[in-house]
């Protein structure tokens, strides 16, 4: 070095060094100015009397490492200084060519730094790299939307999840401003101005998001440093409320949407922090933080969309979504709130990816549908019994209001839970009810009190691949009393708004209650507490696992945390082992099993077309009264795990819905093309419903209505085909000759489900319905009957050949006899009406 660049202080050196080219002596240079632990600059930042010059050295130090293509060091130094000086311009720009051109924090640091800077100031370069991120974000999102959609469309889904939110740049970045109050946030947005960079200071709002100038109907605001918006004293409730239904709103297209980054939202106790409402309205919030008070509320046909937020202490929900809002959240934080996400009241949907709900002192997610029946009205009805409806505006009377407004319209809620962490909940980990449709999949549950999953309701549920750890402690809850000073009925709903309902008194995994007209599949998960309490089913006993699901064994005394090792927090990883009391070393429990490993061990049937979890939805929605519907539908419960002894046993009979007997796996790829049987023995059940249900989910595997005919027959060519006999056996005749005619009905006549369950029924039967029933009746009883029905009164296997012909014409004649005197009958409907 030579002895005149030595002179001077570090910062003067690395400015002559950086001058000439050498930015490796430059960046020492700086260095020597700098503490030698650097690294922990922000916690010790205190020590160094001059904050301005060590942000300029930090910022200097970050030019050289771009020049010398070290672009780790380069963005580390670039965040440090915008530690000390959050609206240091070179420091956003370098940050920005540090990181890669999609990177989430990339769009961030541009726009601060162009919008921050005079136009006239604004470098070539600057803007160059402005338009490089723009359009390298859009590109991404381009990219991503499409690989949902391929994915989607090889797993036979319905509708595409959406992709994760991104902050989008303006075209032009003419439409950067900067604002250090709530007047120059307006004014900036007035004179045309779609993304403002917020100064560090907190901004009182007027309650109502700014507007616009005309032809504006997407806009951001994006906070730097510390940046608070909060809720005026007076006149307004919320931070931020985004109203679609406003005049200005009504006619435009496309609808309004606020983008919300790196600000603290806090309200006035009145109400939430942020609102959106009215019709496609769209709210999105990004590195935002809400703590105290109340936090998002997403109501009417709009949309809230959150990435990486987080909620802390909220003193009601962390997030509401009722009367058509829906919900994407990703990467989410709840932190000990009174709720987590209540989605309840016609709400439509929620998606949960990579979120954290934690500690919340009721539910941590509450999922209540708009599907009425006998159960889900009664604890309601006990609720408001209880409570009463309170004034026009309170959270019971506005609740209950919500709920009326989802149950006239029939609003189906749907949810989607994935790689989810919940636990430690006061009343529950995850409740779904009112005929909700839930997908949990990869998600950690872990001492949520008393269940991690509660559903009932007519609610369709599938859980797969998650991890379920639990105590069986019993329940710290107050059923009773919680219940009736529940607000609006929501928690109450579990119970009912009286002691009078039986509390659950041990901490459980899953917990299914009286849930007539919903699906539920528990399929591919690790649990980890009591054995008898992993699945427990309300109408049945309590039902076991084998010790392959299980880190606990009968007449093993296990400790859950301990058994779970390494499986709090995400628990990707295995875990310990389980500490056990008077049994063998060899009698311990095998490690828990990883998320990935749950995921990759789900059996090839919990799928269709190769990905879609095989759940109930979209064709079985619930629109209002559907009785005939319900009816209809393919039911099923696999509370077992895949690679359990008892996986794909079934034991249908009973009063129960139709069961799909094979659990789903009537076909499998692979094999060869040779027939595989299965005998399938109805017994002493006295009617068709799981056959029908059994040949329902078949078909509609085989044949998917939007399946392209090239790629089902390709497909088909590579799957072995089994085959299904079912025996019915029951000893009233009339029993049997009535499945027989309804088969008939609808394997030869065509017969639609209507018509079929109208026999069955017993129904007095429409023209059309009697038309077919007298031609199946007539067809039986004196036609050849179809190759694929047979009656015989022997159920032994093999039968000898004599006695099996006897047996078989006996039946045969006793059946086209009941046939016969059936259709001998000349009593229309209309002779019985008045």
């Amino acid at each position: 070095m030579s002895g005149s660049a030595a002179q001077g202080t570090p910062r003067e050196r690395g400015n002559k060094l950086f001058a000439t080219g050498d930015y490796a002596g430059a960046a020492a240079a700086y260095s020597e100015g700098l503490p030698k632990n650097h690294q922990d600059q922000t916690s010790k930042a205190s020590r160094v009397a001059d904050v301005e010059e060590r942000a300029t050295l930090l910022c200097n130090r970050a030019a050289c490492y771009l020049e010398m293509r070290d672009l780790a060091a380069a963005e580390a130094d670039s965040r440090a200084c915008l530690q000390l000086q959050p609206c240091n311009i070179k420091a956003h720009y370098r940050l920005a060519r540090a990181l890669p051109p999609d990177h989430h924090d990339a769009s961030a640091a541009v726009a601060t730094a162009v919008a921050l800077c005079d136009a006239a100031s604004r470098t070539t370069a600057m803007l160059q790299t402005y338009a490089d991120i723009a359009a390298a974000t859009v590109e991404a999102a381009k990219a991503e939307a499409a690989a949902t959609t391929a994915a989607s469309a090889d797993h036979g889904a319905a509708e595409p999840p959406p992709p994760s939110l991104r902050l989008r740049l303006p075209p032009d970045a003419g439409r950067l401003a900067a604002a250090s109050s709530w007047d120059d946030v307006e004014s900036a947005l007035r004179r045309g101005a779609s993304f403002v960079v917020l100064r560090p200071g907190t901004y009182v709002t007027g309650g109502l998001a700014p507007f616009a100038a005309p032809g504006v109907f997407a806009y951001t605001l994006l906070g730097v440093g510390a940046v608070v918006l909060a809720a005026p004293r007076d006149g307004g409730v919320h931070a931020i409320w985004l109203d679609g239904d406003l005049p200005m709103f009504r006619p435009t297209a496309p609808p309004p949407t606020v983008t919300l980054v790196g600000v603290r939202l806090v309200g006035n106790g009145h109400g939430a922090a942020a609102c959106v409402s009215g019709d496609c309205a769209r709210l999105q919030m990004i590195d935002c933080r809400v703590e105290e008070y109340a936090g998002l509320l997403v109501t009417g046909q709009c949309e809230a969309r959150l990435a990486r937020c987080a909620f802390r202490k909220t003193a009601s929900q962390a997030v509401e979504v009722r009367m058509g809002g829906a919900l994407v959240a990703d990467a989410v934080t709840i932190t000990d709130c009174r709720q987590g996400v209540t989605a309840y009241g016609g709400a439509r949907s929620v998606v949960l990816r990579d979120c954290v709900i934690v500690g919340s002192k009721r539910e941590n997610v509450l999922l209540d549908g708009s599907y009425e029946n006998a159960v889900t009205e009664a604890p309601a009805a006990a609720a408001q019994r209880a409570g009463g409806a309170g004034g026009i505006f309170s959270a019971r009377a506005v609740a209950m209001a919500a709920s009326e407004w989802g149950k006239r319209r029939g609003i189906q809620l749907h949810a989607t839970l994935l790689s989810c962490t919940i636990s430690r909940a006061g009343c529950l980990g995850v409740s779904a009810d009112g005929g909700a449709s839930l997908v949990a999949r990869g998600c950690q549950l872990e001492d949520n009190d008393p269940y991690s999953f509660f559903v009932q309701g007519g609610t369709d549920a599938a859980i797969l691949a998650c991890r379920i750890i639990y105590t069986g402690a019993g329940s710290k809850f107050d059923w009773g009393l919680a219940a009736a000073a529940a607000g609006g009925g929501l928690g109450g709903k579990l119970a009912g708004a009286t002691a009078a309902a039986a509390p659950p008194v041990r901490q459980s995994g899953v917990r299914v209650a009286v849930n007539f007209g919903g699906n539920v599949v528990v399929v591919g998960n690790a649990f980890c507490g009591p054995e008898d309490l992993a699945l427990v089913e309300e109408m049945k006993e309590p039902i076991g696992f084998k010790e392959s699901n299980m880190r606990g064994r009968k007449g093993t005394a296990t400790t859950p945390a301990a058994a779970a090792g390494a499986g709090r927090g995400r628990g990707r990883g295995g875990g310990g082992r389980a500490a056990s009391a008077a049994v063998s070393d060899a009698a311990v429990a095998p490690p828990l099993p990883s998320l990935e490993s749950l995921e990759q061990r789900l059996p090839a049937w919990v799928t269709l077309g190769g990905g879609a979890p095989l759940v109930p939805g979209g064709a079985q929605q619930r629109r209002g009264p559907a009785a005939a519907a319900l009816l209809q539908r393919t039911s099923y419960t696999l509370p077992v795990h895949a690679w359990s002894p008892t996986a794909h046993e079934f034991y249908a009979i009973g009063n129960t819905f139709g069961y799909d007997v094979t659990g789903g796996g009537a076909a499998a790829a692979g094999g060869t093309a040779a027939d595989v049987l299965i005998r399938v023995l109805l017994g002493a059940c006295g009617d068709i419903r799981n056959l029908l249900a059994t040949a329902h989910a078949v078909r509609q595997r085989a044949n998917p209505a939007d399946a392209d005919p090239a790629a089902a027959a390709a497909a088909a060519a590579g799957r072995r085909h089994r085959r299904l006999e079912f025996t019915l056996n029951d000893g009233n005749l009339a029993m049997l000759a009535r499945n027989a005619v309804m088969l008939y009905m609808a394997a030869e006549l065509g017969a639609p489900a209507g018509a079929v369950l109208a026999v069955w029924a017993n129904h007095g039967l429409s023209p059309s319905q009697e038309e077919f029933l007298s031609h199946s009746l007539t067809a039986l009883a004196t036609e050849p009957w179809p190759a694929w029905l047979a009656a015989s009164d022997w159920l032994e296997d093999p039968a000898p050949p004599p006695a099996a012909a006897a047996a078989a014409a006996a039946a045969e004649a006793a059946l086209r006899a009941a046939f016969a005197a059936w259709s001998s009958c000349t009593l229309r409907l209309a002779d019985l009406q008045v």
